[in-house]
This record gives structure tokens, C-alpha cells and sequence, in this order.
């Protein structure tokens, strides 16, 4: 009864917090087409700071339809169309559709969660204080603000963003799930010319809040700034599909940072730019793997570099106080993350998204950034599926590794499990590997791991002296990464897999035959649920992160990860 109580509590706070957290941010109602409007759309946007999602909301007035299992991330809209078929063959984009079509002359919009709360409502008209742009003269509506009242028509604009898309001689003036960040008042400062496949200027630096003007001069050409394209830019940006019309594009950059952006028709052959959003000389948007390079020497190329980088948060805090773990990125690029004296209020927890501000440095060989602001992105993610390998090197510095190979002990006595930080070697007869188990890790308190295991851990490193090309160690980080080797065969961990994963409620086991017992483990090693005989597990009562499952059948002994995500 409490799992059925504290579940039902975190869908209401869930559902209070969406309330208050998805607007709807654009509307077009009246498209300048003959006969059926079949271009009619509504956008819905995340002003949140974290993922929501809208599974069960639904349009309750206006038009008719219930979203799936749909998840925005911070920042993302999601659009509604009256013809999927025709939002894409027309902009380019992928819409949901509903049922049901916008009045012309105006009517409310309601959005409803799955108890009939309202979550937004907005009554919109074709008079008054409501541009009249937007019926039937091409445009869209567009939210100023998506923190203003959208329902007093002062707080909306025809839409500017000129598509170069021509029906019945009305240029067509919208950004379906592209983002709005514009002013009510906003005016173009900045000009980019679009003509002879390049932009010009290329790239700009800009203050937040200034709107830029892009104007194809010649050719079929776009703007796009997608985050579905470049998944490191602050918003999504972009005029739709390629139009050999004389187009304009404006938007107004409302987020610091750095923003990419291509011409998709041309993008192999350069014809790209960045807008530089902010003081330029802070911290530019860097990936991981572009700082973690290495000389011959296997000093850091980018010591004393200031940046912003994006991961997954692995592992555990090694310094209390302070921040010392590992952010690693979707294809298995690490790098170190230290400050030593403060925290900035983030606990750390595996499978946190999170982005960093500070200066790469090194220390012992171990490149790294040192954390001037930590912001998180979004929790619940999964962990990276590490890397098979037979030794370390400077390429898996900070990656996930895993190596195969009935490991046991060198000298047993090496584990302590008295709490403190110790070294324990480990070795499969012909390799000896240094485990390293620091005090803040569960695992320095517990009883040595059953031998002979498999190993799994983050690859760190510890050489005092150049060139650093040694002292690589292995930072396992709990019980399920020394996994006992089965006295039978076991199953290769790709023959089975969670469905769904992540999970809320309840989640199969698919692909694994006679299951005797299921155990799931938390980043501790303690076992929070067992199951006997059975496919299905029931997570309801587990908080939200990363566990670690143990499934025994008659054929041996398999070990994966499970997200667990309210």
C-alpha cells in the first residue's frame, strides 16, 4: 500500500509541475490555402528545466487528441498537426496529429492533464489585439514570452520567419517545432547574407537577446539550427525544409552559448556557421573527446582551456565537499571532473546529465575539468555499455571498460572492506590489472567480491613523471562490477534486454529461458528487490536511477543495467 501511495503522490507532483511547465507557444489557424486548411498546427513548448512528459495530456477544447508516451526535454517543443502527411511534405517536420480543425475567427485551446486539470488554455481571435497577420495572410501566431499571460493577444506576434513557401501568393511565415525565441519588440541587428553556398559573415558572436536576420541572396538553401542535428546547441533554431525563394529567417537568441547551424542541402561541402551567444571568451561549447587529446608525451593539448562540456555523470563523488567523478559521454569519450572546495549545492549521482563550466587541466597524467558551475540537464539516463578490452592505455582514459577473464585476487589480504582507500591487484594468470577502491566508494566497506569474476570499472590514471603513458588503474564502482563467474556458461548479456527501459511500474525480462531468480541491486551493492521464477518485475517501489540486475537461470548467471524513471 505505501508503493501505491508514494507512486500516486509522484504522479500528482508530476502532474502539478507539467501544469505549470508546457505552454502553447505557436498556432496556426487559418493557413492561406484553397478549400481545407490542412496546414493548421499547434506547438507545445517545455519551459521547464527538466524532461516532461506528456503521456494522457490531452486537447479538451479546440481539437481532440491524446498524447502517447512522449517525452520534452528542457526547452523542446513538440507539435500537433491537423495532416502529419502535409506538415512534412510542405516544412519538412514531423508532427503528431490531431483530430478536428481551428476555427477561423477564433476559439479556445485547452490542454488538459489525464485528471482534467487544466495545464494551459489559450482563447485566441482574429480581432482586437490579435495580429491579423495570422488569418489567412501567412502567418503564425508566435508567443512573445513564454513566461507572459498567452492569453491577452498583446503578448503575440505574426510570426517573421519568412519560408520561402508561396500558397496562393501569400509567403508562408511560421517555425513549426523549431523554437520562438523572439520579442514582441524585437528588430533584426545582425544580417547574414545566404548566396554562393557560404554564409556571410560565417560565424558571429552576439549578446544574448539580440535577433539575427538570415537572407537568401540566390539558391536553395536553409537555416538549420535543430538540436536534433547539433544536440549541443542551447535551443533549436532553423526556417524549415530548402527553398530557392529570396527568404528571410529571423530569431532572437535568448540562451548563452555556443549555436551551430548548417544549410542541409550543402552541409558536406561547408556550408555551415556558429553564432557565438554571450562573452565569447567564457566558456565555448566543446564535446569531450575534442579536449582529451594527448601529445606524444601524453600531456593534454587543452590545459588551461575554458569550456562548457556535456556527459553522463559515472561512478560516485570521491571527494565530499568537493566534486571529483567521471562525466562520460553517448559514445564512451570521459574526462575527469574536480573542484576542490566546493560542490556548488549538486549531489552527484550516476546517470545524471549534466553540463560543466571550467578549465581543462592535469593532474598525474589524468586530463580533467575543473568545475566552475555545474547545471543539471536531466537524471534517470543509462550508463554507457562499456568497452571489451584486453589492457589500458591512454584511449580509454576515463571510459567505461570491461575485461573477461576469471580474475582472482593476488594477495587477498589487499582487502581491507575496513572503509578506507586502498589498491587490491587482480589478475586472469597472464595480466595483472591495480584495482583502486576509494573510502567514498560503497565498495571500500564491504567484503572482498567473490573469485573468480569478471571486472568492470572506470579506467583512471596515477603517473607522477612524464612521458604519462602508465599508472593506468581501474576504479570499479560497485558490487555488480565484480560479477562472480558462473560455474556453468553464462549467457551473453545481449541475448536479453529490458522492455521498457527505462521503466516506471512494470518491465520484462525478454530473451532469457528458465529464470529462477531475478535480484536488483542498487550503486551500493544492496539488494533493494528479488523476484522468483518470473519475467516480469514490478519497480514502482524503487526511486528513480540506475540498478544493477542479477538474473540466474538454469543456463548460469547474467548481469545488465536497469533504468528506473518516475
Amino acid at each position: 500500500m505505501k508503493c501505491k501511495l508514494s507512486t500516486l503522490f509522484a504522479f500528482l507532483m508530476v502532474a502539478t509541475f507539467a501544469q505549470a511547465q508546457v505552454v502553447i507557444s505557436e498556432i496556426m489557424y487559418n493557413p492561406p490555402e484553397t478549400g481545407e486548411d490542412s496546414l493548421e498546427y499547434i506547438e507545445l513548448l517545455n519551459v521547464s528545466g527538466i524532461q516532461i512528459n506528456l503521456q494522457d495530456m490531452k486537447f479538451t477544447a479546440g481539437v481532440t487528441f491524446t498524447f502517447p508516451n512522449y517525452t520534452l526535454a528542457p526547452g523542446q517543443s513538440v507539435v500537433v498537426a491537423k495532416d502529419s502527411t502535409a506538415m512534412k511534405l510542405v516544412f519538412g517536420v514531423s508532427t503528431l496529429q490531431f483530430t478536428g480543425a481551428l476555427s477561423n475567427s477564433g476559439e479556445g485551446i485547452v490542454l488538459s492533464d489525464v485528471q482534467d486539470n487544466i495545464v494551459d488554455e489559450v482563447v485566441y481571435d482574429d480581432a482586437g489585439a490579435w495580429p491579423l497577420e495570422a488569418d489567412e495572410g501567412g502567418a503564425s501566431l508566435v508567443l512573445c514570452d513564454p513566461t507572459l499571460n498567452n492569453n491577452e493577444g498583446a503578448n503575440w506576434i505574426a510570426a517573421r520567419n519568412n519560408t520561402g513557401i508561396i500558397l496562393n501568393g501569400k509567403e508562408m511565415r511560421c517555425s513549426p517545432g523549431l523554437g520562438n525565441a523572439i520579442s514582441c519588440n524585437a528588430e533584426p541587428s545582425v544580417f547574414v547574407d545566404v548566396m554562393d553556398f557560404a554564409f556571410n559573415p560565417k560565424d558571429i558572436t552576439i549578446d544574448i537577446g539580440t535577433t539575427v536576420r538570415w537572407t537568401n541572396k540566390g539558391g536553395t538553401h536553409n537555416i538549420n539550427g535543430n538540436q536534433s542535428v547539433y544536440p549541443n546547441n542551447p535551443a533549436s533554431f532553423g526556417n524549415g525544409a530548402p527553398s530557392g525563394a529570396l527568404w528571410t529567417y529571423d530569431f532572437t537568441f535568448t540562451k548563452e552559448g555556443v549555436y551551430q547551424y548548417q544549410c542541409d542541402p550543402h552541409a558536406a561541402s561547408g556550408m555551415k556557421g556558429t553564432v557565438t551567444v554571450g562573452n565569447p571568451a567564457s566558456y565555448p561549447n566543446y564535446t569531450i573527446p575534442l579536449v582529451t587529446t594527448v601529445n606524444q608525451e601524453g600531456v593534454a593539448d587543452s590545459v588551461n582551456v575554458k569550456c562548457q562540456i556535456f556527459g553522463i555523470v559515472h561512478g560516485y563523488n570521491l571527494r565530499p565537499g568537493g566534486l571529483q567523478f567521471t562525466l562520460i559521454d553517448s559514445q564512451n569519450n570521459g574526462i575527469g571532473v574536480f573542484n576542490g572546495t566546493t560542490d556548488f549545492g549538486y549531489v552527484v549521482k550516476e546517470g545524471d546529465e549534466i553540463k560543466i563550466k571550467g578549465t581543462i587541466n592535469q593532474f598525474n597524467g589524468l586530463t580533467q575539468i575543473i568545475a566552475d558551475e555545474v547545471s543539471l540537464v536531466s537524471a534517470g539516463n543509462s550508463p554507457v555499455n562499456p568497452k571489451a578490452v584486453t589492457a589500458l592505455n591512454e584511449e580509454d582514459e576515463s571510459s567505461l571498460i570491461a575485461l573477461d577473464g576469471a580474475f582472482t585476487y593476488v594477495d587477498p589480504a589487499e582487502w581491507k572492506g575496513d572503509g578506507s582507500s586502498y589498491n587490491v591487484n587482480v589478475t586472469n594468470g597472464s595480466q595483472t590489472f591495480l584495482l583502486r577502491i576509494d573510502n567514498d566508494c560503497p565498495l571500500s566497506t564491504l567484503p572482498a567480491p567473490v573469485a573468480p569474476f569478471n571486472l568492470k570499472g572506470i579506467v583512471g590514471q596515477f603517473d607522477s613523471s612524464n612521458p604519462f603513458d602508465e599508472g593506468y588503474q581501474i576504479f570499479p564502482r560497485y558490487a555488480a562490477d565484480m560479477s562472480p563467474v558462473s560455474a556453468t556458461s553464462d549467457q551473453a548479456p545481449s541475448q536479453f534486454y529490458f522492455s521498457p527501459n527505462p521503466a516506471n511500474h512494470l518491465t520484462v525480462i525478454t530473451g532469457a529461458d528458465d529464470i529462477t531468480v531475478v535480484n536488483v541491486y542498487d550503486m551500493t551493492g544492496k539488494r533493494v528487490l528479488m523476484a522468483n521464477n518470473t519475467a516480469l518485475l514490478d519497480v514502482s517501489c524503487l526511486s528513480s536511477g540506475v540498478y544493477s540486475v542479477e538474473i540466474l537461470t538454469g543456463k548460469g548467471v547474467n548481469h545488465s543495467k536497469l533504468a528506473v524513471q518516475k
